[in-house]
């Protein structure tokens, strides 16, 4: 029995799955699409890991900076998972 080795995922699935978010979302939203809380978002934000805009009260997000962080965190977690199962 072969172990399954994890595939990236691509922008153009990040697209398909998020494709029902706005291009332009306030916090509330953003955390909805990462599938975290609001606070967990807020301390993402105190990193600089996803960059978010002031408009008057609102804090805004891009979804192609939430898609880039998104990648960029599952891709990191298949790597690891792929690299230990190589090991095994």
């Amino acid at each position: 029995m072969g172990l399954t080795i994890y595939q990236p995922i691509t922008n153009e699935d990040c697209e398909r799955i998020f494709e029902k978010f706005e291009d332009i979302m306030i916090i509330e939203r953003a955390a909805e699409m990462l599938g975290m809380s609001v606070a967990k978002l807020r301390k993402l934000m105190g990193t600089n890991k996803v960059p978010s805009f002031k408009f008057g009260k609102k804090t805004i997000f891009y979804k192609n900076h939430l898609i880039a962080y998104f990648l960029d965190e599952a891709n990191s977690k298949i790597n690891e998972i792929n690299s230990k199962i190589k090991c095994s």
